[in-house]
């Protein structure tokens, strides 16, 4: 019996470090020489005490429920396997002394009973796990500290194994993928990851059939499996990513995910921008925020010498002369970057070392976030003015015979009266009166009222002079014109008299509202742009998050518009949307904002609507405006929309979460039958967008 109990030992110790037993009151009785050996804790010092009472961590609040059920196994006189616990070792006998090593064990008990069924206690197997346990604390560590890196990317984050299945991703990559979370929690592959997202509806243009759809899936599953060069994908609610995908040498593939959106925007607005002001008799500049040159047009180019190759990537002070003041750019600076526009002129030095004086507007390009995304800057080449004025003022005496030919409008008049007593040709061509009526004609009548004559003579009075007063008027023939005035008090043929000079500045005028007209508006149909859309749906939340009103969104496209496109032309597709913008208008009330956000994408801000039937009435007036045929010169084009409508009351969090909600509610309403209107359900289209 001895030599079969040895045996059952060495097999025991053979399986594990050491071997130990228990007595009826669960202390420690016994341990194998190796366990001295391999804990570095003299078994002196365990005999006769609980496993408790030599447990580190038996101690810990995190680990009481372990320890209760351990214990109630004890108790139970039940069998146990593979429990893990710290033990005590200490430099003195007293176990509750300061530690000065821990060692990680794991232990399997069997009870044991006489041939009566008594319980005698306990003998089991115990194996040192410390180098075990510290090496997945380690790695856990590590993990850990992945995680922290993953989640601190500013873009969407995705790691996919050798079999191509999702094993990490970070908070922001879940933000923008519903279900993602769901795919790496139950280990789907990428295809199958995909499918979750295009039956949620997450992707945009992506075709209309099944068979296109299908089609687009495999296009895509073949580009992440074999990953190369970035793309764009789009998402609903007119959202853009770029995708980088690379495959590690150990066959795994990362993914960052990167929202383009604003800049997709502002591509587009910069293209259209573009486009509109390349002829522009003024020079135009347009820079990011930290005035880089992103667009200068022809104009631009004459004036300076700069082509557009060399201006486009460098800083917008180029042209920079060093003879303004310092102060001058801190002052400019502080006022674009408090978000007003500035006005001023500069003295510049053009690319061949000329000298230059130029006229400009600087504004400042606010986004829906209240953050300038751009300027734009309207310039215009004022040298021959300016020396037109030197010579001007530093000639008084001369002044008859030299003001014929400036090319500065010069008038001047008696201080007392407002009747001409002289006016060159350039004045009468200004305001549109004849040259022989100018002199003895009353100013009053063509240049300035009677009101802002006095007060010019006022300022006159304080400090001698004027200087470009930007006046607004009408020629007689009722076209509308700016000019800036300038005011100086003279003596001319031995009277006091006033010298009037003006500048006409009506094509830079134009240009700066056109400017204006383009930041928000799109260039072919006149409707709002995504920019001011945005704005404008910011402000209609806050509004209701101030309880003052409530609202609704209506998002669509036009069904079929790429078809038309494709039969009948651009040329025809530009004049529908034109109509289809002329329609839109005359289906709401002027408080509405219609805009188009995209291609033939468009939507419909409705603040104060009032009941849910209103804003649905609202929708089917656009769908029966919308269905009936577009035609132009003998061509008939049909064309229909499919709306998602989302109401909002300021509980939602952005402006982007709204038109996610409206987009997928248009898709349920597409697959539901054309020309039909869905309401937003978040228990069928998703509860968050």
């Amino acid at each position: 019996m001895r030599e079969s109990e040895r045996r059952l030992k060495d097999f025991a110790e053979s399986a594990s470090d050491w071997f130990w037993e228990m007595d009826a009151s669960l202390r420690f009785t016994n341990f194998s020489g190796r366990a001295e050996e391999i804990l570095g804790v003299p078994v002196a010092d365990l005999i006769g005490r609980t496993r408790k009472e030599v447990a580190l961590d038996s101690d810990y609040p995190a680990e009481a429920a372990r320890w209760r059920r351990h214990l109630a196994d004890l108790n139970a006189h039940r069998p146990f396997r593979n429990f893990t616990y710290t033990l005590r070792a200490t430099e003195t006998d007293t176990l509750r002394a300061t530690e000065t090593e821990r060692r990680e064990v794991m232990i399997s008990g069997t009870p044991v009973f006489d041939d009566d069924g008594s319980f005698l206690g306990y003998r089991g197997t115990g194996t040192d796990i410390t180098a075990e346990t510290e090496a997945e604390k380690r790695a856990a560590a590590a993990h850990r500290r992945l995680l922290d890196a993953v989640e601190s990317v500013s873009d969407g984050f995705a790691l996919w194994d050798e079999d191509d299945r999702l094993i990490l991703t970070n908070s922001r990559l879940r933000s923008i993928f519903t279900g993602l979370a769901e795919a790496q929690e139950r280990g789907f592959t990428f295809e199958e990851a995909l499918r979750i997202g295009v039956e949620r509806r997450v992707y945009a243009d992506i075709g209309d059939t099944q068979a296109e759809i299908e089609a687009w899936i495999m296009e895509t599953v073949a580009r992440h499996r074999n990953p190369g060069e970035t793309f764009e994908v789009k998402l609903t609610g007119n959202r853009w990513l770029l995708v980088s995908e690379r495959r590690t040498e150990s066959g795994q593939i990362v993914g960052t995910y990167t929202d383009i959106t604003r800049r997709k925007v502002d591509d587009e607005w910069l293209r259209n921008l573009s486009r509109a002001v390349e002829q522009s008799p003024t020079a135009v500049l347009i820079t990011d925020p930290e005035g880089t040159i992103l667009y200068v047009n022809r104009r631009f180019v004459q004036n300076t010498g700069f082509e557009v190759e060399e201006a486009v990537g460098r800083k917008a002070n180029l042209t920079k002369s060093g003879e303004m003041p310092e102060t001058f750019y801190t002052d400019l600076w502080r006022t674009l970057m408090s978000g007003h526009e500035w006005q001023g002129e500069f003295l510049n030095r053009r690319k061949n070392g000329d000298l230059y004086w130029e006229d400009a507007l600087i504004s400042p390009i606010v986004g829906p976030d209240g953050k300038i995304t751009h300027f734009v800057s309207v310039q215009e080449d004022v040298t021959d003015r300016k020396r037109a004025e030197e010579k001007l003022l530093g000639a008084a005496d001369q002044l008859r015979d030299i003001l014929e030919a400036s090319p500065i409008a010069v008038g001047i008049t008696r201080r007392t009266d407002p009747t001409l007593i002289f006016g060159n040709s350039r004045f009468a061509e200004l305001f549109g009166v004849g040259h022989l009526d100018l002199v003895g004609g009353d100013t009053t009548e063509f240049m300035i009222k009677t009101s802002e004559r006095i007060g010019i003579l006022r300022a006159l009075e304080r400090q001698g002079h004027l200087r470009d007063v930007e006046v607004e008027r009408r020629r007689p023939n009722g076209t509308r014109f700016w000019y800036l005035l300038s005011v100086e008090l003279i003596e001319f043929e031995d009277e006091e008299a006033v010298l009037w000079w003006a500048y006409d500045i009506t094509e830079q005028k134009q240009a700066r509202e056109q400017l204006a007209q383009l930041a928000n508006h799109d260039i072919l149909t006149g409707l709002a742009n995504r920019r001011l859309f945005l704005d404008r749906m910011h402000h209609a939340l806050a509004r209701a998050r101030r309880g003052a009103t409530s609202g609704t969104l209506l998002y669509f496209d036009l069904d079929g518009f790429k078809v038309v496109n494709d039969t009948l032309g651009h040329r025809f597709g530009d004049w529908l949307l034109e109509e289809t913008a002329m329609r839109l208008r005359k289906c709401v009330r002027e408080s509405d904002l219609v805009s188009r956000v995209g291609g033939d994408e468009f939507t419909l801000i409705l603040e104060d609507i009032g009941t849910k039937d209103a804003a649905e009435a609202v929708a089917l007036k656009v769908v029966d405006s919308l269905s009936a045929p577009f035609e132009k010169e003998g061509e008939v084009a049909s064309v229909g929309v499919s709306i998602g409508i989302a109401f909002f009351d300021g509980s939602e969090t952005d402006a982007e979460e709204l038109v996610v909600r409206a987009d997928r509610a248009m898709y349920r309403a597409k697959r539901s039958g054309k020309g039909t209107t869905k309401l937003y359900d978040p228990a069928i289209d998703g509860a968050r967008a």
